[in-house]
């Protein structure tokens, strides 16, 4: 069989959450400032051509946990913690594997593990393409965890396709009103995502 010949294999559907509880949306719908969070959409640029990625973070829409997906990855910090395992649930009833990373996991990760068919503990750059690999043969592990601090060196630029929050944070506000953000550092699957820092322009 030649490679015309090959039969491709079906697309791959990756739902990738960021995760809010209703009682932390209410609070940060009260800030004037709600940065965009990049986690997802880093995390999005190390997947696979073959694979199509939904991004969905709760400050802007809610979960459809109708949604017909073969893999959910959900980061959270500790505030949203139960309402992040009760949307693993759905998704595992439905026989849809959840990997749960984030600073709540690597701080807790015996209690994430049990509501998660994998979770990452730490940083995910170097495990998280080494994960979707595995997953694709079939065999992956239930714990993937890292000390490493990686660099940016070399790594890949978020998907800003997947960006979703309109605020001081988009490209727009470079242009507007004087105002020029700046990403001073990133931080991966701990939820720290970014640093910005913005300068007001005085005339």
């Amino acid at each position: 069989m030649n490679g015309d010949d090959q039969i491709s294999s079906p697309e791959r559907t990756l739902l990738l959450i960021m995760a809010s509880s209703p009682e932390i949306r209410h609070v940060r719908r009260m800030r004037v400032l709600n940065f965009q969070q990049i986690t997802m959409p880093y995390l999005a640029a190390f997947v696979p051509p073959s694979w199509k990625v939904i991004h969905v973070d709760e400050s802007v829409s809610p979960v459809d946990v109708t949604l017909k997906v073969d893999l959910v990855g959900i980061t959270f910090h500790t505030p949203s913690a139960y309402h992040v395992y009760d949307l693993a649930a759905q998704f595992r009833k439905q026989g849809i594997p959840v990997v749960l990373g984030g600073p709540h996991v690597t701080l807790l990760p015996d209690e994430a593990q049990a509501h998660a068919d994998v979770i990452f503990v730490g940083e995910a750059e170097l495990s998280w393409p080494q994960f979707l690999e595995q997953f694709d043969q079939g065999k992956y592990a239930r714990r993937y965890c890292s000390d490493a601090l990686p660099t940016l060196e070399d790594m890949p630029m978020a998907r800003k396709e997947l960006y979703l929050r309109h605020d001081l944070s988009g490209e727009d506000c470079l242009l507007q009103e004087g105002v020029l953000t700046i990403v001073t550092s990133v931080r991966w699957f701990r939820c720290i995502d970014a640093t910005f820092v913005n300068v007001q322009w005085h005339q």
